[in-house]
């Protein structure tokens, strides 16, 4: 006969206590693992935090636009002077250089991840919380005798009238910067951050990287309005200071320039370096004499404006 353990025994007590244990220990443990859902951010909480990230924004896009106006100056300067050789390997190297700073950044601002603090991401809480920024709030920081062009500039994201922002309007707006960054975004992931195996799609040309920068101009300029409710007339910063002047002296020193000359040029011997290069370029050098008289005359005239500046 199967000997059956009759209730109330202590075997019975025994295994009731431990499995009591066991579900006490694991109902601690998923408590532990739940924690609260955290509290719906204000209104006041979420226009604060998009004010940081389009400051952030700002900043980086601007940036972009500076480098990509000094790239045309410099460009513009290499391709007018018939004195500066081409293929040029330093060219070749600021090219590349900029290129990926370029690519880089159009990525930072298309970055999908919730954990950034991008243009992207900016758009995105726009369009899930758009009760933040209703007509009332936006028109409200105009003078009074300004109102009219208040509601004119929020009827851009409400439509006519609307009470808060549209967002479908918003959507339209993300799904604007997503189209135009995906070749960028892609490239960067598959060749810059990673190197694929085996990539999909083309590389991004330099025309690519220019419209990605007018489109992040664009959405800069219009966001920077709807939250800052200021107006930005363009992102290429105003230089306060002269690009070109760098150009203006030799980059390498006279001692270095006479050490590759004696390498590579070994009848200049001991000669003086000016004198000896002004005595080449003029009997052997790929351009006039008269030519490089007055390459040598203006060079000279630079020099001394240099060092005496007015």
């Amino acid at each position: 006969m199967r000997r059956r353990w009759l209730p109330g025994s202590d075997a019975v007590r025994s295994k009731l206590a431990s499995s009591l244990d066991f579900v006490g220990r694991r109902a601690r443990s998923l408590g532990r693992r739940i924690e609260p859902e955290p509290a719906s951010p204000s209104e006041e909480e979420l226009r604060a935090r998009w004010e940081r990230w389009l400051k952030r924004a700002y900043e980086e896009i601007v940036i972009m636009h500076d480098y990509q106006a000094s790239w045309d100056e410099l460009v513009d300067i290499v391709e007018g002077n018939p004195y500066i050789p081409a293929p040029n390997h330093v060219m070749d190297f600021i090219r590349e250089t900029y290129g990926v700073v370029i690519a880089v950044g159009v990525r930072r601002q298309a970055d999908k991840s919730a954990d950034v603090a991008n243009l992207r991401r900016l758009i995105n809480e726009v369009a899930r919380h758009p009760g933040a920024l209703t007509r009332e709030w936006f028109v409200g920081r105009y003078p009074d005798g300004m109102r009219d062009v208040g509601h004119s500039e929020f009827d851009k994201f409400a439509g006519y009238e609307g009470d808060a922002v549209d967002p479908k309007i918003v959507r339209d707006d993300l799904a604007s910067l997503g189209t135009t960054a995906a070749k960028v975004k892609r490239y960067v992931d598959q060749h810059l951050a990673h190197s694929a195996d085996d990539p999909e799609g083309s590389i991004p040309t330099y025309e690519d990287l220019r419209n990605c920068l007018a489109a992040l101009d664009g959405l800069l300029r219009r966001y920077y309005m709807l939250i800052n409710g200021g107006s930005l007339t363009a992102s290429t910063p105003t230089k306060q200071f002269d690009f070109r002047r760098p150009l203006l002296v030799p980059w390498a020193p006279d001692d270095s320039f006479l050490r590759h000359l004696r390498t590579t040029e070994p009848a200049l011997g001991d000669g003086d370096v000016e004198s000896s290069v002004r005595s080449m370029l003029a009997d052997g050098g790929p351009v006039g004499s008269d030519e490089v008289a007055a390459l040598l005359a203006l060079i000279e005239a630079l020099r001394a404006e240099l060092r005496n500046p007015s």
